[in-house]
């Protein structure tokens, strides 16, 4: 829209209904129903006795962060299907990046970037705060936007201005 590459309405047309799907590393609770489904799906697929999670492998997905989402995990799965030649699958087995699994249990102030004078630094990482407390709070809501805002405390043009600046429709 912003290039003007087609008409400033269609994306009100098209949004009539919004479905916001947090990252998978926001949806831990996921990944073991989804690991599930993969090993059992792959298994089935290959022809092979059905595999379970060991517990470390198990913890090794859920500390993962997922850049790749739910294919990188689907991904992981299929190779540690294929690998296994024991009845549960292992971390070795998953070939998850080596000291991926840290990055969760590191400090969050190493996660963030505080480069710049300290006003810069504020001003983005509250806007990034901001941003991804809107984000939650909208998916919380199911986009709900009165909603959204009674819950945050704001008033709903409150909501709909910090919406705007932070490009979230």
């Amino acid at each position: 829209m912003a290039a003007r590459q087609f008409r400033e309405d269609l994306y009100f047309r098209l949004s009539v209904f919004p479905i916001l799907i947090p990252p998978l590393r926001d949806r831990a609770e996921d990944i073991p129903i989804l690991a599930r489904y993969f090993i059992d799906r792959f298994c089935k697929d290959l022809k092979k006795p059905a595999l379970g999670l060991s517990p470390q492998a198990d913890e090794a997905l859920r500390l993962y962060l997922w850049p790749g989402n739910v294919r990188e995990l689907q991904n992981s799965i299929e190779r540690a299907v294929i690998l296994c030649e024991t009845t549960d699958i292992q971390p070795r087995h998953l070939s998850l990046e080596a000291g991926a699994d840290q990055a969760r249990m590191a400090s969050p102030w190493d996660l963030l970037n505080l480069a710049g004078s300290l006003e810069e630094a504020s001003t983005r990482i509250h806007g990034e705060f901001e941003r991804h407390k809107l984000t939650q709070a909208l998916r919380e809501a199911r986009g709900d936007r009165q909603l959204t805002a009674a819950r945050l405390k704001i008033t709903h043009r409150d909501l709909l201005t910090k919406l705007d600046l932070h490009k979230l429709d």
